[in-house]
């Protein structure tokens, strides 16, 4: 997400926010320093008050909430709030998966490593195909809104 944002950061209006280069940058890092620190704080959430469970849920929800603000134009306000909601949900998120598939199995068990090992290999693949989106996506985000206006900035074409 952060490598297309930063087009949708330093783009001139109506597609983008109109940010410098640098700062834009400088967002960017803030926000991935800031949902590095709350993955702390959200492990001890996760672990010792809501439970693993509750915390994912809560994380999904906010992670929803933050992602459907960017899909429409409202500024930097919007843009603010959605980063809040992500920040929000990495903070409940913590090391919830990791946790729940250790859950699944024994510490003896064989097919525990690759529980681990599957489920890493599954979130670089959902990680690579976010980042490269195929034709049907392509066509789709032709209507207006932040979506659609960063996916044009960032194959090259006019807002």
């Amino acid at each position: 997400m952060n490598a297309v944002m930063i087009y949708y950061l330093y783009a001139n209006a109506p597609a983008g926010l109109g940010f410098d280069k640098a700062d834009a940058a400088q967002l960017i890092s803030l926000y991935a320093t800031v949902v590095g620190m709350t993955t702390i704080i959200g492990s001890y959430v996760c672990d010792r008050i809501l439970g693993c469970r509750r915390s994912l849920l809560v994380a999904r929800v906010t992670g929803f909430i933050g992602y459907t603000l960017l899909a429409f134009p409202l500024g930097v306000v919007g843009y603010a709030a959605a980063m809040g909601c992500m920040v929000f949900s990495s903070l409940f998120a913590g090391r919830c998966i990791e946790t729940l598939i250790g859950k699944f199995y024994d510490e003896n068990d064989g097919r525990r490593d690759s529980a681990f090992t599957i489920s890493y290999v599954i979130s670089n693949i959902g990680a690579l195909g976010r980042s490269h989106p195929g034709p049907r996506q392509k066509r789709r985000a032709r209507g207006e809104g932040g979506a659609a206006a960063l996916h044009r900035h960032a194959e090259g074409g006019k807002p």
